[in-house]
């Protein structure tokens, strides 16, 4: 028995948004925004089994975008 991990990390909110990249000044970074519950939809539509989900608070003093991050691995048999 095969098993294929997936290791994800999201941005936690709605929509898309436009950032300024961070290692290539003058250049944009596109980034969609999603729910908990959108993400786990997606990924057991698709045969995965979460086996471990966190969340990080955003931390402003580190430069980060104020959204949280939402940290999941999943494994499909």
């Amino acid at each position: 028995m095969k098993f294929e991990p997936i290791f994800v990390v999201f941005q936690e909110g709605e929509g898309e948004i436009w950032v300024d990249e961070p290692f290539m000044p003058g250049e944009k970074l596109f980034i969609s925004l999603y729910q908990e519950t959108k993400i786990i939809g997606l990924l057991q539509d698709h045969g995965f089994k979460i086996v471990d989900m966190n969340r990080r608070n955003y931390n402003f003093e580190r430069g980060e975008l104020p959204y949280n991050k939402l940290i999941i691995i999943a494994l499909k048999e």
